[in-house]
């Protein structure tokens, strides 16, 4: 009974960890027609060094960047880019680091 019961709570688990680790968007959801121009380490983009990249910041950094793009990358909508997403965004257009 303690078997079934812990095998029971097993998948339970598994099924919660699947719903929370979904994959990173692909092109289509960012729909960034010329994406490659946004190739960048995400720290060179985050002068204060705060973890996250706002739109002024963005904007500084590239500098013919458009509001578009940069709401499209800020897929939690807060207003700012944190390294997560920087990353899920160079991973759909498959961008490498740049020296």
């Amino acid at each position: 009974m303690k078997i079934v019961a812990a095998l029971s709570t097993l998948v339970v688990l598994s099924f919660a960890a699947g719903a929370y680790s979904a994959s990173p968007p692909n092109k289509e959801a960012y729909n960034i027609s010329n994406a490659e121009s946004y190739n960048a380490h995400f720290g060179n983009m985050d002068p204060n060094k705060d973890g996250k990249v706002n739109w002024q910041e963005f904007k500084a950094y590239f500098p013919k960047a458009d509001e578009k793009s940069f709401s499209a990358i800020d897929s939690n909508k807060d207003g700012a880019i944190d390294h997560d997403e920087w990353h899920d965004f160079k991973a759909a257009y498959d961008l490498k680091h740049k020296d």
